[in-house]
Order: C-alpha cells, then sequence, then structure tokens
C-alpha cells in the first residue's frame, strides 16, 4: 500500500533528513551482486561466478537470491561453501543448500558473430 503523504518530486521512496544523524546497520559488502560465469542447469548445486565470492565479502551461510533466465521464479538458497578460482582458469563459485529448480543462462552467448553477456544476477540478501 503506496504511502499516503508522497513528496512531489520523489515520490514515497527517499531517505531524508534535516539535521541530526542517520545511521544504517548491516554487514558491509564489497559488491552486493555478479552475474553467472557459465550456465548453471537444473538439479545443479554448484554456481560459477563472474566475482569472487571472497572478494566481495560473501560468507558461508549467506543468503542468495538467483534471477530467473526463463518464465520460471527466481529463488533464495543459502551458501554451504565458497571454492576460489583457480590459475587453471577455474571461476570462482559458491555450493547452494539446495538444487536449482530451472536452469539458469550464464556467460557469453554469440548471436551471428557478435558475443552478448546472458547471465543470471546472483545477489547476496544477507545484510546481517
Amino acid at each position: 500500500q503506496a504511502a499516503s503523504n508522497k513528496h512531489p518530486v520523489f515520490g514515497d521512496r527517499f531517505l531524508n533528513g534535516n539535521g541530526g544523524a542517520i545511521q544504517m546497520f548491516g554487514k558491509p559488502l564489497y559488491r552486493t551482486w555478479t552475474l553467472l560465469s557459465r550456465p548453471a542447469v537444473k538439479g545443479s548445486y554448484e554456481l560459477s561466478l563472474k566475482h569472487d565470492p571472497f572478494g566481495m565479502g560473501w560468507n558461508i551461510g549467506d543468503e542468495v537470491g538467483i534471477a530467473t533466465t526463463s518464465r520460471g521464479e527466481s529463488t533464495r538458497h543459502r551458501i554451504v561453501a565458497i571454492r576460489p578460482g583457480t590459475a587453471e582458469s577455474e571461476m570462482p563459485g559458491i555450493i547452494l543448500d539446495t538444487p536449482l529448480m530451472s536452469d539458469h543462462m550464464g556467460g557469453f552467448t554469440e548471436v551471428e558473430g557478435y558475443l552478448f553477456e546472458a547471465a543470471a544476477e546472483v545477489v547476496n540478501l544477507q545484510r546481517s
């Protein structure tokens, strides 16, 4: 339900202060989201990520959301393990607590000779 006292320019979704201090609490993350670096198939527990989970500040136990790349639904999971990238070009990744319910696009796709990054977003939802 929308607020009844909307600001004429900003609507009802903004943060404003008039003096004083605003304090925000939560776990600092260097990056809150990334993309799949390769496709992830239905039933898989493992995701290969574009960015290093450790470098982003992600931890085992964090809740993540995986955006749909089809007509399915986005899903929530917990990280049970983190896999660092290797010098042998293995991409960093995470292991999930529950299997994926559908396929998710990841990495680059070639269309008529052009490369496009077509990948599901993976978002860290943990803020405490």
